[in-house]
């Protein structure tokens, strides 16, 4: 079971021989805390890609000009694909080089548009025509929450990782 940031916080304090707060305030280990979880997802992110990652689905709306915001945790873009008869067709990601090209095309549920980013949106292009529950996947990574109220727990962390979080935090 992951720990909460409390029980994190005890175990900093009894590796420092502080058992109640007199030097170390419990903002300043917090704070070593989150950023030994920053470093220690970073690390586990290189060690494998896909640990952290999770599913959305977006609905197409015939009047949203193509335009969808990404869900509030989205870190960074795994996969994006149609869901067609029940397969995943992976979606290129937009060439600006294509956007003459883009215009001219007719859209229609088979079609496969490309994608790209453009701040917290997702822009399909050519803009779907058509409404439909579902129509495409976001596979991405989650962004990592920081630590702030006692009872908070990441429970998506390792419980391998965190006497290195713990260590990491008490240097």
């Amino acid at each position: 079971m992951p720990s909460t940031l409390a029980q994190l916080r005890t175990r900093v304090r009894e590796k420092v021989d502080e058992d109640t707060a007199a030097f170390w305030s419990d903002t300043v280990i917090n704070n070593q805390l989150n950023e030994a979880y920053r470093y220690y997802w970073a690390f586990i992110l290189k060690l494998h890609e896909g640990y952290f990652n999770t599913t959305s689905q977006i609905s197409f709306d015939a009047n949203s000009a193509g335009e969808y915001s990404l869900p509030s945790n989205f870190f960074k873009a795994r996969l994006v694909s149609r869901n067609l008869s029940n397969e995943k067709v992976p979606l290129r990601l937009f060439d600006r080089y294509e956007s003459a090209l883009s215009l001219n095309v007719s859209y229609s549920t088979y079609d496969l548009p490309t994608y790209r980013f453009r701040g917290s949106k997702i822009v399909f292009e050519p803009a779907p025509n058509f409404s439909e529950t579902d129509a495409v996947e976001l596979e991405y990574t989650k962004l990592l929450t920081a630590l702030s109220a006692s009872v908070d727990i990441d429970s998506d962390f390792p419980v391998l990782a965190e006497d290195c979080v713990v260590s990491r935090a008490v240097i």
